[in-house]
């Protein structure tokens, strides 16, 4: 073994022949014949596994929704917290999948197949003692909801809004009906609504101004200069069901049929909770406007 030199003591270089008799052992022997092999190891579990046989034909189109929220607060006075948010939806194929080696997949097919197949939602909320010119915080996060929901341009451009109304308003169902009332967030009464596909409208209890994305409730645990972490967690979560609903509104416009062959894959929570359930009543009469179809 080589000994770097110290205060008292030379170094010591490592031997070139010291490890010959190491070598000698047949344990040895056989630990480096298995690393030197290019084979993947053999590993033994007494877990029965049994083949389950399914009947039906596999699901060939496979959507993915996943999202994350990381808060950054400055540990020193005046602990300023900002929260980012960001989630995703992939979309895969059996055949593009099949296309690319299982054992060692090509990092560029990967790429080019998901190129294609990805898209990208990020945004950020001023949380706690990040002050915005002319607004306070509990306007200044309803305003980037919004906008956050609307995101004109980019990979979504707007999809995500549409999906939003699409679900709020029924529009699967053909009724032009209003939004059912809920709670202002400037008079606390629950006297505001907006007319059929508006996105943007006033209260006709006090003229407040309001925002589809009002009816969903984040301003009901939000103070006026102050917002819990909360209100990220939740927004990642309604994002992240309004991506998949959103792949499901494109081809429920476009070719129900290949709704039956696809698969959707959301990690994490189905539900919503408290105010932000104003969304499971709409999306159970969808599922069960889609079995009576």
């Amino acid at each position: 073994m080589p000994y770097q030199s110290g205060s008292r003591l030379p170094g010591e270089r490592a031997s070139r022949i010291g490890h010959l008799e190491v070598v000698k052992s047949d344990l040895v022997k056989s630990i480096i014949q298995s690393f030197d092999s290019p084979e993947p190891p053999l590993v033994e579990s007494k877990t029965e596994w049994k083949v389950q046989s399914f009947s039906g034909n596999s699901l060939p189109i496979i959507f993915g929704i996943d999202g994350s929220m990381q808060v950054n607060q400055y540990e020193k006075p005046p602990q300023k917290a900002i929260a980012f948010v960001k989630t995703a939806l992939l979309r895969l194929d059996q055949y593009s999948i099949s296309q690319i080696d299982r054992e060692y997949p090509n990092p560029f097919a990967l790429r080019d197949m998901l190129s294609d197949s990805a898209l990208y939602h990020a945004t950020v909320f001023p949380l706690r003692h990040t002050p915005i010119p002319g607004m306070n915080t509990y306007d200044a996060i309803r305003q980037i909801i919004f906008e956050s929901i609307k995101e004109k341009g980019g990979s979504l451009d707007t999809e995500v809004m549409e999906t939003l109304k699409w679900l709020a308003y029924e529009k699967w169902a053909e009724n032009d009906k209003s939004l059912q009332p809920f709670e202002c967030p400037h008079c606390e009464e629950v006297v505001a609504s907006l007319n059929y596909n508006e996105e943007k409208g006033t209260c006709s209890g006090c003229g407040g101004s309001l925002f589809l994305t009002d009816m969903l409730g984040f301003h009901q645990e939000m103070a006026p200069d102050s917002a819990p972490d909360t209100v990220a967690t939740a927004y990642m979560n309604i994002h992240e069901t309004l991506l998949l609903f959103t792949a499901v509104r494109y081809y429920w416009e476009t070719n129900k049929k290949i709704l039956s062959n696809c698969l959707f894959v959301k990690d994490g929570p189905l539900m919503l909770r408290a105010q932000y359930s104003k969304l499971v009543d709409p999306i159970r009469r969808f599922l069960f406007f889609c079995t009576e179809e």
